[in-house]
């Protein structure tokens, strides 16, 4: 079902609408784990080392 909205979304060039609903569910099934370097880099604040992971993992692009 997702991949068809998605579809319906590049097609219609509106796919910044698709994504962030999309990021929503999935972080709240699987939210990102900050690492202790991010931790230690946060000063020791986990919401904002939570916050930093989810940004790195929403981030992506293609390196090729």
């Amino acid at each position: 079902m997702k991949f068809a909205q998605f579809l319906d979304h590049q097609a219609n060039k509106t796919a910044g609408q698709f994504f962030p609903a999309l990021y929503e569910e999935y972080f709240s099934a699987w939210p990102p784990a900050p690492t202790e370097e991010q931790i230690a880099d946060a000063g020791g604040n986990t919401a904002v080392a939570t916050a930093k992971a989810r940004q790195d993992e929403e981030h992506v692009r293609d390196l090729s």
